[in-house]
């Protein structure tokens, strides 16, 4: 039974067992030619899905480093009793 596909092979128990040579396959065929088309394919897709998320999370960033920022700056008039004992000295 060894057919041409890959020499197909019948075992005892009915079984029929592929084997491919290495020098049969082609892993990286067309790596160049067609990977990069399905990548760029693949992302631009994908913009419209990812894009809101990232911008979501930009402006709570943005929302969170500018309050985190104004709550640090200090107040001046806790400064004005030591601001006007300065001065008397």
């Amino acid at each position: 039974m060894g057919g041409h596909f890959g020499n197909l092979v019948m075992n005892g128990k009915g079984f029929i067992t592929v084997a491919l040579s290495p020098y049969e396959q082609r892993a990286f065929a067309g790596l160049f030619s067609k990977s990069v088309k399905n990548a760029v394919r693949r992302v631009t897709e994908n913009i419209p899905y990812v894009l809101p998320g990232i911008g979501f999370g930009a402006m709570v960033y943005k929302f969170g480093l500018d309050d985190f920022n104004a709550r640090m700056r200090k107040d001046p008039k806790f400064f004005d009793a030591e601001a006007a004992a300065a001065g008397s000295a």
